[in-house]
């Protein structure tokens, strides 16, 4: 029971530090959709369902236009200011993975890597022998 019951905290531990890392971050996918506008995320979805629309269609020269307007926006956002968010983002993830590492090395959790893709769980599952 001692042993479940330290497996429990040392996840919860892990758990804590995960959602602050997230807060941290700006939310998931680094925070790059909380700061667009209601008219932005709209435009957005517009042009997902264009270039959706575009390769059901097979319509090459849509889906050019589509992606020389994107490479164009894209172009745009290349700033000296945006690379050193991403460096930051960087180091701050590296950070976090080494204090995970720490806490389950500490709580003595091994071998279970958490969910993959698709929800099939991977490594193993410190709850298995119960």
């Amino acid at each position: 029971m001692k042993k479940t019951t330290l497996t429990v905290f040392s996840f919860g531990i892990i758990a804590l530090l995960s959602f602050s890392m997230v807060a941290a971050f700006g939310g998931f996918g680094n925070g790059q959709m909380n700061n667009l506008t209601e008219e932005e995320k709209a435009e957005m979805q517009v042009n997902r369902e264009a270039m959706r629309t575009a390769i059901e269609n097979q319509d090459y020269e849509a889906w050019k236009s589509l992606m020389e307007e994107r490479i164009v926006k894209m172009q745009a956002e290349l700033t000296e200011d945006g690379f050193n968010k991403i460096i930051e983002n960087h180091q701050n993830r590296a950070e976090f993975r080494e204090e995970s590492q720490a806490l389950k090395e500490k709580y003595g959790v091994e071998g279970h890597r958490g969910m993959g893709m698709k929800g099939k769980f991977q490594g193993e599952c410190p709850f298995a022998s119960e």
